[in-house]
């Protein structure tokens, strides 16, 4: 990670209780205490496990203005904040810290120790100089975002919903669908696979990245195969999530041969849906929103999970007629000093003209699947 433009605390160096992280050693020095972390995080977030930011560190942010921000209380490790600077918040000269996210995720909630939460926070946003703080993609009415809006009130930079999955609150399939199967099964033996924990997880990844690069995002370069560190984040993700017993795959299979594969990432009683990929040779019979179906059912006997997440942006119209449950996510911000407050201001007071004449107000976070 680069140097960063600017100390990012009140005091010129760490204060005991807050500590800034730059590079990968400091990081995977702090590997057993984060893991301990994230067991009793306030709220779940496996994007920022250690076994997930390391990997993509290497493959998405070699040059990124990166610090991750350790609040450590009593002793323990109570918060990993990862934080990018930006140099020029929404335009205005002032600097602000973000959550980091690369360009596969679309959650941001920072893990935070439950039982120090509260004094984590207060912690963390004495001990800022930036600014504004910015966390992205956050769940509204979480604890995390109760939390934040114990301290002030916000600026909501951005908010949409996606698809949340519930035991027992999915859809009833439409006779369409029923068709489109019965379709595909006039093709040959049609199969429902299921990841296990003693099965092969290469072939599985290999299976998918396979069928990702054969579709759409194959022929407009998005796909995880087409990048080699794309491929080599995808890889080294996917094989200790199963190691870990955290991935769930779904996938159909045609005379043995993979025509879909979902991939799940499961966190404390819940799961993101994380990469979903299929033959198109076969769109006509919707084998993508077959496999959807598969996932749900696959989800409703595993009783210790409670929830899924669609982890989509806004405009993923197959989970939401699947899904009937909705989470907000939103993106807020804080003003930290007079500077940054008076920027928000300004922003807000620019969002309400623009509303007012009848502009295009600042556009909602608009992040594709990942």
């Amino acid at each position: 990670m680069a140097a960063s433009l600017a100390w990012p605390l009140a005091s010129s160096r760490s204060s005991g209780a807050v500590e800034v992280l730059r590079d990968r050693r400091a990081l995977a020095a702090l590997v057993p205490a984060w893991e301990e972390l994230a067991a009793r995080a306030l709220e779940p977030n496996p994007f920022y496990e250690h076994w997930t930011v390391l990997p993509a560190l290497e493959a998405f942010a070699p040059q990124a203005e990166l610090c991750f921000l350790a609040v450590r209380l009593h002793g323990t490790l109570a918060g990993l904040f990862p934080f990018e600077w930006t140099r020029r918040y929404k335009g205005a000269p002032v600097r602000a810290l973000s959550s980091w996210r690369h360009r596969h995720m679309l959650l941001g909630t920072p893990l935070v120790r439950a039982d120090l939460a509260r004094e984590c926070l207060a912690v963390l946003f004495e001990e800022l100089s930036t600014p504004i703080v910015e966390f992205r993609h956050i769940p509204a009415g979480g604890a995390f975002e109760r939390l934040l809006r114990e301290r002030a009130a916000p600026f909501v930079v951005s908010e949409y919903s996606r698809a949340l999955l519930r035991k027992n609150g999915a859809a009833t399939p439409r006779r369409t669908l029923r068709q489109a199967e019965k379709g595909l099964r006039r093709l040959g033996c049609l199969s429902s696979v299921a990841l296990e924990p003693g099965d092969d997880a290469g072939t599985w990844i290999g299976d998918f990245l396979q069928l990702e690069a054969s579709g759409w995002k194959g022929r407009r370069g998005s796909a995880l195969a087409c990048k080699p560190h794309d491929r080599r984040f995808a890889e080294a993700l996917f094989t200790e999530a199963h190691r870990r017993g955290r991935l769930i795959g779904i996938g159909l299979d045609l005379d043995g041969r993979a025509i879909t594969r979902h991939l799940s990432l499961r966190a404390g009683r819940g799961a993101y849906v994380y990469k979903i990929a299929y033959d198109e040779r076969y769109a006509k019979y919707s084998p993508g929103v077959l496999t959807e179906l598969e996932t749900i059912r696959h989800f409703e006997t595993l009783a210790e999970l409670e929830w899924m997440d669609s982890f989509t942006g806004p405009d993923n119209a197959t989970f939401r007629a699947l899904w009937k449950d909705r989470l907000s996510i939103q993106t807020l911000a804080f003003g930290l000093r007079a500077r940054g407050r008076l920027a928000l201001g300004a922003l807000k007071a620019l969002r309400y003209l623009r509303r007012k004449s009848g502009a295009a107000a600042m556009p909602c976070s608009t992040a594709e699947k990942p």
